[in-house]
């Protein structure tokens, strides 16, 4: 019998952030609390025409004229979302010290570790990091067939930002919850963050003050040297 092919986004062993997002769903899955949800994830966000991860060609798709893929895109797979078969969840999820405050079939959402940890950037959970489900090693993978799932991240992430950890929506314009005052995307070379180093592409979600940053952090690291805005990326590759 032929041996079977696994998908290239499957999770690799030694990847830590697989290993992270492979515990939060476990744990979601395993528990069947549910509490109040952060955002309309049940529905808001599902894609009717989101494809399979398996190898080979992907099967025909309907998409909207403003998602029609491009046979010039320069992905260099199928697109990263997933078959929207299971259900969503936000119910507040431990797994080691980290809690997913958000998962769905693509996704997986959790504050940053502060404390000791120090990966936080923020406090008051106001650095969120949203890691695809999938495993690639680069935004320069992703193409025009992404972006769907890109402007969903793009929206789960702003709708997070404007939550506190009661899910109650802010509207203190004191609070931080200004526009200007997030950031959304990715970390990218030549710099690399030294307290979230994985190669797994994630994304990091802001909203200020940013007052656990280290002045290498937030003026390098997470500005022009090494930082690509998400909205930047699906404007570049729509």
């Amino acid at each position: 019998m032929a041996a079977q092919r696994s998908s290239p986004h499957s999770p690799r062993a030694g990847c830590s952030l697989c290993t992270i997002i492979t515990n939060l769903r476990s744990t979601a899955t395993s528990s069947g609390s549910s509490e109040s949800t952060p955002v309309d994830i049940q529905h808001a966000y599902r894609t009717p025409w989101a494809t399979s991860l398996s190898p080979g060609p992907a099967s025909p798709t309907p998409t909207t004229p403003h998602e029609q893929p491009s046979p010039t895109s320069p992905t260099a797979h199928a697109p990263l979302t997933s078959p929207s078969t299971s259900t969503s969840t936000s119910s507040r999820k431990v797994a080691g010290e980290r809690r997913a405050i958000y998962t769905d079939s693509d996704l997986t959402v959790w504050p940053a570790l502060s404390g000791r940890a120090g990966e936080a950037l923020a406090s008051g959970e106001r650095h969120l990091v949203l890691a695809f489900n999938v495993h690639v090693e680069s935004v320069y993978q992703l193409g025009r067939a992404d972006v769907p799932l890109l402007t969903r991240a793009l929206r789960i992430a702003n709708d997070l930002l404007d939550k506190d950890p009661s899910g109650q929506t802010q509207t203190d314009p004191g609070l931080g919850t200004k526009a200007e005052e997030r950031k959304i995307g990715f970390v990218v070379g030549p710099l690399r963050d030294p307290r979230h180093p994985y190669a797994h592409v994630h994304l990091h979600a802001v909203k200020g003050p940013w007052d656990l940053a280290s002045y290498y952090r937030k003026a390098m690291v997470y500005n022009f040297v090494g930082w690509y805005e998400l909205e930047d990326l699906i404007a570049e590759i729509r």
